[in-house]
């Protein structure tokens, strides 16, 4: 397959690699738009002076007719309408993304797919590529911080007036915008800084909770919580969605204390207490148990996103790794704290139910050999260590007996 031909299949593909592979096109006829091409590959010189030249800097790949081989905006998964802004947003080009500004590009503009599903702005495609690369760096300690040049991009478009014009994603990147923003740095009223604005935008929507859980319940996530309420935005309906479990004492530390400071200021009731518990047990999260435990919640509640309590969403993970890694970190600390928290659910009165079909941890229990923690939990539930066949493991579990 030829790059050109590789470029049509972009709803599989990434868009910055599809443009990359579009961008490789542009010596075929017919041509690639010479102002897409030069802005993905950074090339100032070409965009000034397609500026002094009186071209059109809104010009998109519809303005061209490339061949269908190469070229797929009218497909499901490729943008309509494109601009070269747009691109420069994508593609983490500040300069550029200046240049474009400058020379009258419309900050307004609409993308979108061709069933109308996913409409974005140059401001979104900046907020896109900011969460993506937020989400990397979270992931990976060294490495290029390419999250600072969409978080520039971001912050320049912001600065446009008609903020209600300028996103139309509002909530949906809430997590990146307040990652790089929820600082006084950045500004404190919601026409300087981009996440207070989308935050009054949108104040009534739930999706902005969800946005507000994920940025706050995070490595640095205390200062944000702080930043909001201090700046009037609430704290009501925000969860730890997704978090991941902590490792370090003082991760660990932080993660009750985001917790306390939320409930706090927030409209808490005794269901969103129970649905933390599933969500801390299924983290696997000790401390953050036993601080939710301690405050009154129910184990036997269902856990909200879990068919059952919260010593199921415990259960529901499986660490599969060979005997020589049992002993290795981070596996060792994971598997341990697995243990430790369905002991306290346990202890606090946490019933031990069938589990539902298809968790990982039944299959873990019919391998042997099993790690020793995991073996006590597969014991818990009635699971014979190396059971071939989970149709023949017990109804019941033996500690309900």
């Amino acid at each position: 397959m030829t790059r050109c031909t590789m470029a049509a299949a972009w709803p599989r593909l990434g868009g910055g690699l599809a443009l990359a592979l579009l961008g490789a096109c542009s010596n075929h006829s017919p041509p690639y738009p010479p102002l897409m091409d030069a802005v993905q590959r950074g090339d100032q010189e070409f965009v000034k002076q397609w500026i002094r030249d009186g071209h059109s800097v809104d010009v998109t790949y519809s303005d061209y007719h490339v061949d269908s081989a190469i070229y797929v905006e009218n497909s499901g998964g490729r943008p309509r309408g494109m601009t070269a802004l747009m691109v420069a947003a994508r593609s983490g080009r500040p300069d550029i993304v200046r240049l474009l500004v400058d020379g009258g590009a419309d900050v307004y503009a609409v993308a979108n797919t061709a069933d109308g599903a996913e409409p974005r702005t140059a401001f979104d495609f900046a907020a896109d590529t900011l969460q993506e690369h937020l989400l990397e760096e979270q992931s990976v300690a060294t490495g290029p911080r390419r999250s600072e040049e969409d978080a520039e991009i971001a912050l320049y478009l912001w600065r446009r007036p008609n903020h209600a014009k300028l996103t139309v994603k509002l909530a949906a990147n809430f997590f990146a915008l307040c990652t790089a923003f929820c600082n006084d740095t950045s500004g404190t009223d919601a026409d300087a800084n981009p996440a207070l604005g989308v935050a009054a935008l949108v104040s009534f929507k739930p999706s902005l909770a969800e946005g507000i859980s994920f940025a706050v319940y995070r490595t640095g996530g205390l200062e944000r919580a702080q930043f909001l309420v201090r700046h009037g935005v609430s704290l009501d309906r925000v969860r730890p969605f997704g978090v991941a479990p902590r490792s370090t004492a003082s991760e660990i530390a932080e993660q009750v204390e985001v917790s306390d400071f939320v409930s706090s200021h927030s409209k808490t009731d005794q269901a969103d207490l129970d649905t933390e518990l599933g969500l801390a047990a299924h983290g696997m999260q000790p401390e953050w148990v036993a601080h939710l435990l301690a405050r009154g919640a129910n184990p036997n509640v269902r856990a909200g996103f879990e068919p059952g309590n919260s010593m199921t969403a415990a259960a529901r993970n499986c660490l599969r790794l060979p005997p020589p890694s049992w002993a290795q970190e981070p596996a060792a600390t994971m598997v341990r704290n697995q243990r430790t928290v369905m002991d306290q659910l346990q202890a606090a009165g946490a019933t031990i139910d069938k589990l539902p079909p298809g968790f990982e941890m039944m299959s873990c229990c019919r391998e042997s050999p099993v790690q020793d923690h995991q073996a006590r939990i597969c014991t818990m539930y009635g699971f014979a260590m190396g059971t071939p066949d989970v149709a023949n493991l017990p109804a019941t579990p033996a500690s309900a007996q």
